[in-house]
């Protein structure tokens, strides 16, 4: 299930809320690659938009700490969810198809996938086929994934 978005919005800093959940579910870039994404935001400007759901950042710590620093603004995307379980189900499959993942880290966003779509299930269930939702019983669709590294500069 993509998410509908809103078009390209220019932002900074002060337009984005950062949530530590989100912020904190992902290890920390080492300095040559900081360094090394520095230097081509610097050069090149930010060229990946920022993702945001409801003003809140899902995508782009790495590149958002390195706007901040410099002043610089940026792209924004906005997606929408119904829940926070929606969006945070979307970082890790989002995560996990971008990133070059060890075992442990693997097994770690899996965990947390796991968890956020139990929630979101548990939050569905007594509400019927009517209005859309899933019933009690029935299955959700899960998007395969391949596994990337994932980090944040200097955190």
């Amino acid at each position: 299930m993509q998410p509908e978005h809103d078009q390209y919005k220019i932002a900074y800093a002060k337009d984005v809320i950062i949530d530590e959940k989100f912020a904190r579910m992902f290890p920390v870039l080492d300095e040559r690659t900081c360094a090394g994404l520095e230097e081509s935001i610097l050069q090149f400007g930010c060229v990946i938009p920022l993702i945001v759901w409801d003003g809140i950042l899902l995508d782009g710590y790495n590149r958002y700490k390195i706007l901040k620093k410099h002043g610089l603004p940026f792209n924004t995307i906005n997606l929408e969810f119904e829940s926070r379980d929606l969006a945070e189900i979307w970082v890790i499959e989002n995560q996990i198809e971008r990133r070059n993942l060890t075992p442990i880290q693997l097994s770690f966003y899996r965990g947390l996938h796991y968890h956020a779509e139990k929630r979101v299930v548990g939050n569905m269930s007594g509400r019927s086929r009517r209005n859309g939702k899933l019933a009690q019983n029935e299955p959700i669709n899960k998007r395969s994934s391949t596994a990337e590294n994932s980090n944040r500069c200097g955190q």
